[in-house]
């Protein structure tokens, strides 16, 4: 058994312990064709749809938007808030990369995987990275209209 961290939300309780399981396995089939796991429900524009949203998370594109708002804020002469997020998001790569590793939470085999998977699945990457992300770029962009940075 692992060592558990010390301040661990409920949700990471339960992850920890494996009780989400049967919820994980639950919805992850009540979304498959059940006779092809490997086909989701729906129409194939719902498919589509899901991959684009999902990108928005991904490393490529957060990679992409926060180098052109970097380039942006140097352009502009705004460096305190080009440091901030140059210290923010690759501290948020930093957190959802040891918090994975301590959490240590596989990802499910009951479907195939539509990509490659590097890492495990708890807490998620796209949406931990989408929300450093993005909500570092609106706090900036407000404290500028704020006049504070």
């Amino acid at each position: 058994m692992r060592p558990r961290p010390s301040s661990n939300p409920a949700q990471a309780d339960e992850v920890i312990e494996g009780d989400t399981h049967s919820i994980d396995k639950s919805l992850l089939l009540a979304l498959r064709n059940p006779a092809d796991l490997s086909d989701p429900i729906g129409p194939g524009w719902v498919e589509e749809m899901g991959r684009d949203f999902t990108a928005l998370g991904g490393v490529g594109v957060l990679v992409l938007i926060k180098l052109g708002a970097l380039g942006y804020l140097l352009l502009a002469r705004h460096y305190r808030a080009a440091l901030f997020a140059s210290i923010a998001v690759p501290g948020g790569i930093l957190l959802s990369t040891v918090m994975k590793l301590g959490f240590d939470r596989p990802r499910p085999d009951l479907v195939p995987h539509e990509a490659m998977l590097y890492t495990p699945s708890f807490p998620s990457g796209h949406s931990m990275m989408s929300a450093v992300t993005y909500l570092t770029l609106a706090a900036l962009q407000n404290q500028r209209f704020s006049g504070v940075l």
